[in-house]
């Protein structure tokens, strides 16, 4: 998947983007109004689609799981 411009514009210096997720309309709950997700070899990030916007660290992830129509 091509990378937003909210995405691009969000690379912190020194990161390195590994993947972007798209992620709205697929699931259910916390992730439903979240577009997309990138995942940088520094950490996680995304906005929802009412602008609010989070980051977790790398170094507080233990994995992360993709599985298509799973949720």
């Amino acid at each position: 998947m091509k990378a937003s411009k909210y995405i691009l514009s969000n690379i912190q210096p020194g990161e390195t983007l590994v993947r972007v997720m798209s992620v709205g309309g697929l699931t259910r709950g916390w992730f439903s109004d979240i577009p997309e997700v990138a995942l940088t070899d520094k950490r996680i990030f995304a906005r929802t689609t009412q602008g609010e916007s989070f980051s977790f660290p790398a170094s507080k992830i233990k994995n992360v799981e993709v599985r298509p129509n799973s949720g």
